[in-house]
């Protein structure tokens, strides 16, 4: 319905409360649909309440995870680096698990002294780093992202916590190839979403790669992240997808805007 209304074609009414009693297939549906509801979504502009003004005052934490066999650890730096929230509140921690990566990362630290702090760690574990990186400090958020996802819009920081959402990832495609950091089950609505056909905010099913996480939503990752599953290590993003639905959250996307690329 064009104005974000359920309508029952047996009785032709618009119920005004919609439960999710039944198999697990129609709670599916009705999360899906939550993303057009109560006037979310508008068919020409997209998510209507998708994010609202940031001051920079906020702390935030970036978790760096160089455990991919990239060529250029400069150009995931590079990147970080042309982000235009304040440096003097971004903290950063770089995961490593090659030494010929070491250099390049103490490179940086030493000619980046505008940051609030840069620690630089050895671990070649995918899941345990992540939980060592939201044990360490106090922040407002968190931030974790593997090496080969980059920013190229520099406000990305601005607009994710803008969203006001728990945990959120900026959608972020290959350029060279279909991938996306997301799944879902509906192949026609994750098309759209990678076409930008449909702008907003989104529920999908796992999300990877990048995610922003609120801090006072970082126990529930960590706990997650540490409760013991079949998934294997590398599997990290999927075992914390699945238990984050389980224990009733959402995991969202955000594609109101292009936030980068992957390498």
């Amino acid at each position: 319905d064009m104005v974000g209304r359920i309508r029952n074609r047996v009785t032709n009414n618009f119920p005004a409360v919609i439960h999710a009693n039944g198999p697990e297939k129609v709670k599916k549906f009705l999360d899906k649909i939550t993303d057009f509801m109560t006037g979310n979504y508008d068919f020409f502009y997209g998510n209507k309440s998708s994010t609202i003004e940031i001051e920079n005052t906020k702390t935030v934490s970036i978790g760096l995870f160089f455990q991919h066999n990239i060529t250029a650890v400069k150009q995931t730096l590079d990147l970080v680096e042309i982000l235009k929230y304040p440096k003097d509140k971004t903290s950063l921690v770089c995961y490593y698990n090659r030494e010929s990566d070491l250099y390049k990362l103490n490179k940086f630290k030493d000619k980046n002294t505008e940051y609030n702090s840069v620690e630089i760690v050895f671990n070649d574990n995918l899941t345990d780093s992540r939980v060592d990186f939201l044990e360490r400090g106090e922040a407002d958020y968190y931030l974790i992202a593997d090496s080969n996802f980059i920013f190229r819009n520099t406000r990305s920081l601005e607009i994710l916590m803008g969203t006001n959402k728990k945990m959120i990832s900026p959608m972020i495609v290959s350029e060279t190839g279909d991938y996306a950091n997301f799944h879902i089950m509906e192949t026609d609505l994750k098309n759209d979403y990678i076409n930008y056909e449909k702008r907003g905010i989104w529920s999908v099913d796992i999300i990877s790669g990048i995610m922003l996480i609120e801090g006072n939503f970082r126990d529930v990752v960590k706990e997650s992240l540490t409760e013991k599953t079949e998934h294997t290590d590398g599997d990290w993003d999927v075992k914390l997808s699945e238990k984050l639905k389980e224990k009733g959250y959402f995991c969202y996307i955000c594609n109101t805007n292009y936030f980068g690329t992957i390498i």
